[in-house]
């Protein structure tokens, strides 16, 4: 791909993301040729990195700390922190997202999916983008602590003694 090419499809990128009231600014880093940051009001941080001037691709991706997973775990045993770091892999991996990081005492989880110039359009950027957004809530809600435990069984008093489906 050319040059020119790569950077126009940049160029169309970072203008998708704007119209999406998106604040994009690029940011500096050595281990890619363009590495742009994504943010708005109440929503993750994205990064979109191409990471050399030849790729026909970017990669979409957001981070987030690993001291969750670390205080989700504090307390389990190893077999218990085995079982539920599985249980979390297969769960994005079931959301077709690629991860670094998903273990005890990482510095940070990060979750992305490459995005191939070829054929791209508005609409399947934006779809691998709320994939990413998904496996980021997913991950978060996971480890999220359990305010109180759910009560299951019907309230007679609330006028039944049953679920309605």
């Amino acid at each position: 791909m050319r040059s020119e090419k790569i950077e126009a499809n940049l160029d169309t990128i970072e203008e998708w993301l704007t119209h999406d009231r998106f604040q994009v600014t690029e940011v500096e880093d050595p281990q890619s040729h363009v590495t742009l940051e994504a943010e708005r009001a109440e929503d993750f941080t994205y990064s979109i990195v191409h990471p050399d001037p030849d790729a026909d691709h970017v990669f979409v991706g957001l981070a987030l700390p690993g001291e969750a997973i670390d205080e989700a775990l504090a307390d389990a045993t190893e077999e218990e922190t085995e079982v539920f770091l599985a249980d979390l892999r297969f769960g994005l991996l079931g959301m077709d997202v690629e991860f670094e990081g998903l273990e005890v005492g990482t510095p940070r989880v990060t979750l992305f999916i490459p995005a191939y110039f070829d054929g791209l359009s508005k609409d399947r950027f934006m779809e691998k983008l709320r994939k990413v957004k998904n496996a980021g809530l997913f991950l978060e809600w996971s480890l999220a602590p359990v305010e109180e435990e759910l009560d299951r069984s019907p309230d007679p008093a609330a006028g039944g003694d049953r679920y309605i489906r």
